[in-house]
């Protein structure tokens, strides 16, 4: 079993036809989790472009997705998934702001 260091919720946003937005969680997820702060240059501060990153060692397709960190809810901004030799699922790797 891999290291983790924090349970996260995953939740699904949808809009349909009308463009009424429904919220569907995915699930809770023991990850290991690796937070960073904001990079300032100069006098202006930049858009930030990520708050941390997160492995999840469960095989869920986050299109579409949020992430619950502590009661605090952050966009998904990029995601990848990885396989070992065989073409197995082994994790993903996700970013969030």
């Amino acid at each position: 079993m891999p290291q983790t260091n924090a349970t996260v919720t995953i939740t699904r946003r949808t809009l349909d036809w009308e463009q009424n937005e429904t919220e569907t969680t995915v699930g809770s997820y023991s990850v290991f989790l690796e937070e960073y702060s904001t990079v300032h240059r100069g006098n202006k501060d930049e858009k930030e472009l990520g708050k941390g990153i997160i492995y999840l060692f469960s095989d869920v397709d986050l299109t579409d997705c949020y992430v619950t960190i502590s009661n605090k809810r952050y966009e998904i901004v990029a995601f990848d998934r990885f396989v070992d030799s065989n073409s197995d699922f082994h994790h993903i790797e996700f970013s969030y702001r």
